[in-house]
């Protein structure tokens, strides 16, 4: 009787476990959802055409999605700290801090906190800026599907200020596979020293990250719960 209650007690146990550690990892997934269903204040496209008022508000719906997915970004990162690859994308970020009750209230229901803004001087370790973009450039690919080491195309969030012609945008080329060269306003983008702060002028692959970059500030800042 007692064996057959410890057994009892032993399956409970790893039942329990295995739903727990099952449901965790799906939880920032089926939080997608909300993302996707989130409606910004309006404030928040005015923003982006006042800033850019050659952009049409298609242009600017473009940019809340690249919002979007840099939250989505943030819920796969597990806590760790993810790079703001646009300038535009940054703009709109900016926007919607402004509105606070509204911003925590969505911070708290994906990250269970508030979700910070850090300016880029914020990253001064080299390793951890590393760390930082290569890890925003996988995750941006895994949420579209984009195989990171042989990329067809960049994910949006990277390839959005080209897109738009954001001319203090950062703009990211694909030279060869996953590898990144530099371009007059642009940035190769496997690395940084400050959260995508100053790059060197060597081309570096993304998808083991880099030094830094010469002059160019990639990336308007970084997010971290």
């Amino acid at each position: 009787m007692q064996n057959a209650l410890l057994f009892i007690i032993f399956v409970t146990t790893i039942v329990g476990l295995i739903l727990y550690f099952s449901k965790s990892n799906k939880t920032p997934y089926l939080k997608f959802e909300y993302i996707d269903k989130y409606n910004f204040p309006k404030r928040v496209t005015v923003a982006i055409l006042k800033n850019y008022p050659h952009l049409t508000n298609k242009d600017a719906n473009l940019v809340l999605k690249a919002l979007k997915d840099y939250f989505k970004i943030a819920l796969l990162s597990n806590g760790k700290m993810v790079y703001m690859p646009s300038r535009v994308v940054d703009v709109a970020w900016h926007e919607f801090l402004l509105f606070t009750k509204e911003y925590e209230k969505f911070s708290i229901e994906l990250f269970g906190n508030f979700f910070h803004h850090y300016p880029a001087e914020s990253m001064n370790n080299t390793n951890q800026s590393k760390n930082s973009i290569d890890l925003t450039y996988k995750l941006a690919s895994k949420i579209e599907n984009i195989d990171p080491k042989y990329p067809s195309k960049l994910p949006l969030i990277f390839a959005i200020d080209e897109m738009l012609n954001i001319k203090d945008g950062y703009k990211y080329n694909l030279k060869t596979l996953s590898r990144y060269k530099q371009t007059n306003n642009s940035c190769s983008c496997g690395g940084s020293s400050s959260c995508g702060g100053d790059y060197s002028t060597t081309s570096h692959d993304i998808s083991h990250g880099a030094d830094s970059c010469g002059g160019a500030s990639c990336g308007g800042g970084c997010g971290g719960a």
